[in-house]
């Protein structure tokens, strides 16, 4: 797929990646829940690692294994296993946010009812 877009569309496909790597492990680090978090940042790291040992291989400074490139191989398994993935940190994001929100309301509801 790389071959096909050259060294700019590679350049571009690996930055959109490291990204949402980055994004992952952002959610990972702010989570305060313990299992949240540990699980966020293993799966940034999963992707992570299985970026790394592509371009290692591609690169020729290790030698090529069978672990598919994130989200571009062809492998219904990796695609459905990653897609899971992602959907876990979506929804570790929205329970993180929901759960800021909630103590941010109940920490002006508490407020108000003091000045009262």
């Amino acid at each position: 797929m790389i071959e096909e877009f050259g060294f700019f569309g590679a350049s571009l496909i690996l930055a959109l990646l490291f990204f949402l790597i980055l994004r992952i492990i952002l959610v990972g680090i702010r989570a305060k829940n313990p299992f949240n978090s540990m699980m966020a940042l293993g799966i940034g790291g999963m992707i992570l690692m299985q970026t790394f040992i592509n371009i290692g291989g591609i690169s020729g400074l290790i030698p090529s294994t069978g672990v598919t490139f994130p989200f571009l191989s062809q492998g219904g398994n990796s695609l459905l296993v990653l897609s899971v993935a992602i959907a876990l940190v979506l929804n570790i994001d929205a329970n993180e946010r929901r759960d800021a929100l909630y103590e941010q309301m109940e920490a002006e509801a508490q407020g108000r009812s003091e000045e009262a």
